[in-house]
């Protein structure tokens, strides 16, 4: 999520992400033509184990510094919070999904209107 603008970026989605993925999605967001982050300074992040060393060092070969959260401290994240927050009641508590395609459908349209 861009703080400034509250625009969200899906990234992706896996019920698996080890770091052969999570290496692949920094790539995916450092790319200069198609990525999310080319004229981003900072990346904030928690602490969840997911992401890697390598993920962090991709992006900051792009020049995208990572900076962690203290630990527990879901309070400095109150936007994307929010954000899930609003996914989980107005659009998926109420929805039956058949698969992770219907899943990325449902999001995707979330995301798009």
């Amino acid at each position: 999520m861009e703080l400034a603008t509250r625009r969200v970026h899906f990234a992706g989605c896996t019920a698996h992400p080890d770091e052969s993925w999570m290496k692949q999605l920094a790539r995916n967001l450092a790319d200069r033509l198609d990525g999310f982050l080319p004229d981003t300074c900072h990346l904030l992040m928690d602490r969840d184990t997911q992401y890697c060393g390598s993920f962090r060092g991709i992006l900051e070969q792009a020049n995208v510094g990572c900076v962690l959260f203290p630990p527990r401290s879901p309070n400095l994240t109150p936007h994307i919070e929010r954000f899930m927050k609003s996914i989980k009641e107005e659009c998926l508590r109420g929805m039956i999904f058949f698969g992770e395609d219907s899943l990325r459908r449902a999001v995707s349209d979330f995301l798009h209107h």
